[in-house]
């Protein structure tokens, strides 16, 4: 399990997507698994949330990702909360300061189940909550 970070501190999130590079070491993008976190600003910290799941600050919307298999490159793409349809264009880049993705490579039988699907459904066996990026970290043996 390979774990990496992208700092999108001064980045401009051009109307609803934004796209970055996968590492050279978590590639083939067939071989991996991967379980995508952004930092938000906190209270004067900060938070690691779950991609493709609802922030807990209000005014932020819900975001996913996906893995363009031609470019070899994340999509995080922001929804309104109100419809899960609708593009959220990011007006300003003032909450979102990084991106942390965790890279498992996948194997055989968690290929047969769909591969990240294999790989929920292996965490949640042993009790980790994928939303909880601490719980994820700590599994994988990352002490941050």
């Amino acid at each position: 399990v390979l774990r990496f970070d992208v700092n999108v501190a001064n980045e401009v999130f051009p109307n609803n997507t934004f796209t970055f590079d996968i590492d050279n070491e978590a590639l083939p993008i067939s071989d991996y698994a991967y379980l995508v976190y952004l930092r938000v600003l906190v209270n004067g910290g900060s938070d690691l949330v779950p991609v493709s799941g609802m922030t807990p600050l209000t005014g932020i919307p819900y975001c996913f990702f996906q893995v363009n298999t031609i470019s070899e490159r994340f999509e995080l793409i922001f929804l309104e909360k109100s419809d899960l349809q609708t593009f959220f264009n990011v007006p300003n880049n003032n909450e979102f300061i990084g991106i942390r993705y965790f890279a498992i490579r996948v194997n055989e039988d968690q290929a047969s189940r769909g591969g990240l699907k294999g790989v929920y459904a292996d965490l949640k066996a042993a009790g980790v909550d994928v939303s909880d990026y601490q719980q994820v970290a700590k599994y994988f043996g990352y002490t941050d």
